[in-house]
């Protein structure tokens, strides 16, 4: 193993490991969807709440200028917009 690979080991380490927080992160998301899904069926509720998706979105959009990733944040809208998709879908069911 050259000095440059044993370079990357650790900080590859540390990404499968915050790859596997942001996983069961999403799991405990889906759950919640859930939750939010029966909640909203008793008491009448439209699954699809654009306020507060919006909401959402704003808000990451501030994170985003604060983490001054603003050159990324095409991409990082796309990420949230297809979670969004995924609770819609998780709540319809």
């Amino acid at each position: 193993m050259s000095n440059s690979d044993s370079n990357l080991t650790p900080v590859r380490q540390k990404i499968d490991a915050v790859d596997e927080m942001l996983f069961f992160l999403l799991v405990e998301r889906i759950g919640l969807s859930q939750q939010v899904a029966e909640i909203k069926r008793e008491i009448g509720k439209e699954i699809f709440d654009p306020k507060r998706e919006e909401a959402i979105l704003k808000k990451l959009e501030s994170w985003i200028e604060r983490e001054e990733l603003t050159d990324h944040k095409e991409k990082i809208l796309q990420l949230w917009n297809t979670m969004l998709e995924l609770s819609r879908e998780v709540q319809k069911k």
